[in-house]
């Protein structure tokens, strides 16, 4: 059933997923020595980390595989919960990642870091999740309750 309120809620979390490999994880500054001027480069996910590309394929595909489990609410709101957990797993290894392994291997030192606009997704994912679960609870209490009433 895709016209439900969760279904919509949890589209919304695997398209922000994938927006994951189009934006900027983070972005870093340094000193060209050639031209002697700044220079800002951005990093995508790929370029960054195939760990963490395979991790946010996953991101991608519970929400996906999540919708089409409506008929088993409970698979339903555990594959939500599986997908908040590996994305708090993806945060925290993306922060762990930038500073311990990509930065430490650059030729030239980077003068200055900033995250770019991927790496809050997986925040606002969660939100989407935490809100069809809510949904999906609502919908299981709504049939429960109509159960009662045959």
């Amino acid at each position: 059933m895709i016209q439900r309120i969760q279904s919509i809620w949890l589209l919304v979390a695997a398209l922000l997923g994938a927006c994951l490999f189009l934006l900027n994880m983070f972005s870093y500054s340094y000193i060209d020595p050639i031209t002697n001027s700044e220079v800002t480069k951005g990093v995508k996910l790929l370029e960054y980390s195939y760990m963490l590309a395979l991790l946010a394929i996953v991101l991608i595909a519970l929400p996906l595989l999540a919708i089409f489990m409506f008929k088993n609410r409970k698979r339903q709101v555990n594959m939500a919960l599986l997908a908040i957990v590996l994305n708090i797993g993806f945060i925290a290894f993306h922060i762990t990642f930038i500073k311990d392994n990509y930065l430490g291997t650059l030729k030239i030192p980077a003068q200055s870091t900033s995250y770019g606009i991927a790496s809050f997704i997986p925040v606002a994912v969660i939100v989407f999740l935490a809100m069809a679960i809510s949904n999906i609870r609502k919908d299981e209490k709504l049939v429960r309750s109509a159960d009662r009433l045959r």
